[in-house]
């Protein structure tokens, strides 16, 4: 109830130690070639009253301009560059818009389709109030 109405960000994290010999699962980067789909999965909790909500991607390599976002199947239109406060990677980030009905309680997919071959280094929600 405290931050109910707050600013917050969910950032596509995963652990980075494993038992010895379990394999390895690292999300990001992630490749994602030309056409090709790839999902992120993020919980976000409830979903806001009200408010903006964007899904900021972070890509490593081509152009981060030329993708198809979508979250829960609903299309994301690009709002273009973001500069982030810490935690945030060292290179470029745009924001998508999330209409406002796309936005769930709980779970969130997050699909991207690039134009051209990519490599993604950052995926996050951002819901604002």
């Amino acid at each position: 109830a405290t931050l109910r109405g707050t600013a917050r960000r969910h950032v596509l994290t995963f652990a980075d130690t494993w038992a010895p010999g379990e394999a390895p699962a690292r999300p990001l980067p992630a490749a994602v070639g030309a056409g090709q789909i790839k999902a992120f999965r993020l919980p976000t909790g409830p979903r806001p009253e009200a408010g903006k909500a964007s899904v900021l991607l972070g890509v490593l390599s081509g152009e981060a301009d030329r993708l198809e976002i979508r979250l829960n199947g609903t299309a994301c239109p690009l709002r273009g560059r973001r500069e982030l406060l810490p935690p945030a990677p060292a290179f470029p980030v745009q924001a998508f818009e999330i209409p406002p009905a796309a936005l769930y309680r709980g779970d969130n997919v997050i699909e991207v389709t690039p134009v051209q071959e990519i490599t993604i280094g950052w995926v996050e929600i951002e819901i604002r109030p």
